[in-house]
């Protein structure tokens, strides 16, 4: 595609994907945690915007076709460009919404990982908790 700036969207959704990677590297390394009742409402909010996605993506196919402009020449010009703004490979109309719900769907993950950390942080400082009571009744 030619547009002034047709780099800029292909950089934004870089960066969502490499947030959404990250705070799943981040889950996976404890490094956050969620509450489970906080984790779940998200989860169901963003759950519910990937479905919605989904549904729009069956009707993004619609946009990868030439529209009926007619037979001019500029209407044949612009029929393959238009369909082209859905369709191009890097920077289509297709490929960034595909790449929206991959960063939902990681984000997800992330999430669920992070409510397993709250568990987890929550039974290592029950067990510290544990040891110290112990060790005061012991004195």
């Amino acid at each position: 595609m030619t547009s002034p700036d047709s780099d800029s969207g292909t950089i934004a959704m870089s960066g969502f994907l490499l947030a959404a990677a990250n705070m799943r590297a981040a889950a996976a390394a404890g490094r956050f945690a969620a509450d489970p009742e906080s984790g779940r409402a998200l989860v169901t909010v963003l759950q519910k915007r990937l479905n919605w996605a989904a549904r729009i993506r069956l009707n993004l196919t619609r946009l990868g076709q030439e529209p009926p402009l007619g037979s001019s020449p500029g209407a044949n010009t612009f029929k393959p460009f238009f369909a082209s703004l859905a369709t191009d490979l890097n920077d289509g109309i297709n490929s960034h919404w595909e790449n929206f719900m991959q960063v939902i769907e990681e984000t997800i993950e992330a999430v669920k990982e992070s409510m397993e950390n709250y568990q987890d942080v929550d039974d290592d400082q029950a067990a510290r908790l544990d040891r110290l009571t112990e060790n005061t009744h012991e004195k």
